[in-house]
């Protein structure tokens, strides 16, 4: 883990002071176009407005209604929705649900009818405590009959968002703000009000998809119409991509892009002293298990860029001991969303292991696919030949038909299926991905279990001790999968997969990224950048936006050092014709060959892990799956997933084994639920 800069100082103070001058003065001078600081500020103020404005316009006592809207023709002919009310002293119309009347009030405000005919002195409103794990069947059921509407649904989140998540809003329920949200879109509301009216006008009879209505949050480096796409980095604000093809497929299945979730800023490849889940648009998201815990003592000494004041003072060097790091991964934020039931679903995204890891160290699921099954065209790259995007939920149904819904090979992704020399063309099951939720689905499965993780934690990231129940659990692991019919075999403790050097990193991010700038166009009064020789030259001129981080942990200094040495090592590479990057390329081609082989020779359906195979089978594009359970957690309070990893396009398969370990050999509390622990150690 990489130490921080400190923010307490004089010499910093001096600089700061030097800098809000020199502020001070551009300002002055210039009225044409905006200066980055003021874009900032002025971002922020308008992102805080966008939730104030949502929370007015939400019930705000832990409930939402469960009205909808009235058609256009302010006639409720709906069977489900057949009740038509008008807010008092006003003409707004609504319709309350079969069952239900009006009853004097301001808002969207059904009353349950007694059978003596009596009604409740308050609405029958939708009770927000019951999206806490609720799933998308549970979801489904209830807008089914009526109990919910997406719009009471998205109110839910709102208010969940405002009370735990948000630091300006937080109503101290928990210990902490878990800082997971990045955005949230102002229409948010409107569009689930048009998902209401959709159902209503097909009841009972609708053939929606398992999503329609469902609020979903993204990863802020996937691109979604009415939404900001940064990467979490202030110099991507006021950019414009056409919307991600993964988010379209969703908006097909009727899914609401509700949030933009945090990130570790640039998807963790801007600056090898990043810390897990910081970004310098949204600060730090924080574990909702462990809020603190000491991992590493790492240590830094000087700036990246000698030319720009440090806030480490002269010849004085910051210990950092605390590390928010144990989110894990780039996509941190998405598995805290999940975890927290501030949002129903997220999807996030990996090249190295962003999906998996955050997902077994925030207790929920996280699928991987192979590279290429989902477009990575709207997604801000970093390697085109390891970049997926991956639902990460609270169960594995609601990941596979997140999954099924995505899960489209898209030609005009320019490295999609069969163009990866170790990856065939995909072809999408008959019927989808659906058929693949089976509750027997490791019966006659064969499966490998692969060494336990060192009790250090040295071989699985975050660099977290294995101990605990989680040692216990895994060993009983063979018996639990040959319980439901697997054939299993232990693999000795000396048996690794095939592991050559290399990495394609630094060429394809100059490459990839190049050529994502050129697809952009830029909002008026924003600085277009349109290489990544333009990235590090705008950050270098407003340094004061990226790199000094912010304050974490109980105050103390900065924990994120967000410079430019990963952006500066890629653009003094060469290009995907580098002999370095053909070896990686080749090295990476025959690990994929001989791990498939080591598959199909052995007739082996998945490998099991405990996470210490994440980064093998990423770096070759293979899919894999993490469960919170039946691991658990560590003796500090830390989950860690279970994963299962197999070879190209058996994801039906790996959700079939998922499903049965989840139903079957979890017990009635299929995920450690969060305890947001704020004591050093849990």
């Amino acid at each position: 883990m990489a130490a921080s800069f400190g923010t307490g100082s004089g010499v910093l103070k001096s600089w700061q002071t030097a800098t809000k001058c020199i502020f001070l003065v551009l300002v002055l001078a210039t009225t044409a176009v905006a200066l980055p600081l003021e874009k900032r500020l002025e971002h922020r103020a308008e992102e805080q407005n966008t939730r104030r404005a949502l929370l007015q316009a939400t019930t705000m006592d832990g409930t939402a209604p469960i009205g909808i809207a009235a058609p256009a023709s302010g006639f409720c002919n709906s069977g489900m929705y057949p009740t038509i009310c008008t807010v008092p002293g006003t003409a707004t119309t609504y319709c309350c649900p079969s069952g239900y009347s009006c009853f004097p009030g301001t808002g969207y405000t059904c009353y349950k009818q007694s059978p003596d005919g009596s009604f409740p002195s308050q609405p029958s409103n939708f009770n927000c405590d019951d999206v806490i794990e609720i799933t998308i069947d549970e979801i489904q059921d209830a807008f089914a009959a009526g109990t919910l509407t997406s719009r009471a649904l998205v109110e839910c989140y709102l208010q969940r968002i405002a009370d735990l998540d948000s630091i300006s809003t937080f109503k101290g329920q928990v210990a902490y703000a878990t800082n997971a949200v990045l955005e949230i879109d102002p229409n948010v509301i409107a569009l689930a009000e048009e998902k209401d009216k959709e159902r209503a006008a097909c009841m009972p009879n609708c053939s929606f998809s398992k999503l329609h209505g469902i609020p979903i949050g993204l990863k802020d480096n996937i691109a979604s119409d009415g939404l900001n796409c940064t990467a979490g980095s202030w110099n991507l604000l006021g950019s414009i991509h056409k919307e991600a093809f993964i988010v379209t497929k969703l908006r097909d299945a009727g899914g609401i892009m509700m949030a933009k979730m945090g990130l570790s800023e640039w998807a963790f490849f801007k600056s090898s002293g990043g810390i897990s889940g910081w970004n310098g648009r949204g600060g730090q998201t924080y574990s909702p298990y462990v809020r603190y815990q000491p991992i590493n003592v790492s240590t830094f000494d000087l700036p990246y860029y000698p030319e720009i004041p440090s806030a480490v003072p002269v010849n004085q060097t910051f210990t950092n001991t605390y590390s928010p790091g144990i989110i894990s991964g780039s996509s941190g934020a998405s598995a805290v969303g999940a975890a927290t039931n501030i949002i129903a679903v997220t999807v996030g995204s990996e090249t190295g292991g962003s999906v998996l890891s955050p997902a077994g160290v925030n207790g929920v699921v996280g699928f991987r696919p192979t590279n290429g099954v989902m477009s990575r065209n709207g997604i801000v790259p970093i390697s085109s030949t390891q970049d997926t995007a991956g639902p990460i939920c609270r169960t594995v149904a609601d990941c596979l038909y997140m999954f099924d819904a995505m899960a489209y090979d898209d030609l005009a992704d320019p490295v999609h299926s069969g163009s990866t020399p170790w990856l065939p063309q995909y072809t999408r099951p008959e019927g989808g991905y659906l058929p693949f939720l089976d509750p027997n689905g490791l019966a006659g499965k064969k499966i490998a279990v692969f060494r336990s993780p060192n009790p250090d934690g040295s071989d699985v990231y975050p660099l977290i001790p294995i101990n605990g129940p989680v040692v216990d659990n895994y060993a009983k692991l063979p018996d639990m999968l040959r319980s439901r019919g697997a054939i299993v075999d232990v693999l000795p403790d000396t048996f690794d997969f095939l592991n050559l050097d290399g990495s394609v990193f630094y060429q394809d991010f100059k490459v990839d990224m190049n050529i994502y700038l050129s697809q952009l166009t830029w909002k008026e009064g924003y600085t277009p950048l349109y290489s990544l020789a333009d990235l590090i030259a705008y950050d270098k001129q407003y340094f004061d936006l990226e790199f000094q981080g912010g304050t974490c942990c109980r105050g103390d200094p900065a924990f994120a050092q967000f410079y430019d040495d990963l952006f500066v090592a890629s653009e003094e590479t060469g290009d995907k014709r580098d002999p370095f990057y053909v070896s990686s390329k080749m090295n990476s081609s025959m690990i994929a060959a001989s791990i498939t082989d080591w598959f199909t020779s052995n007739g082996y359906d998945a490998v099991a892990a405990a996470s210490n195979l994440i980064g093998t089978f990423a770096r070759i594009g293979f899919p894999g799956i993490s469960l919170p359970c039946p691991l658990q957690t560590t003796t500090s309070g830390t989950p860690q997933g279970l994963t299962f990893h197999s070879y190209p396009y058996k994801e039906g398969d790996l959700f079939a084994i998922s499903y049965d370990v989840e139903q079957n050999l979890c017990g009635a509390q299929t995920r450690p639920l969060p305890t947001y622990c704020d004591g050093i150690s849990c």
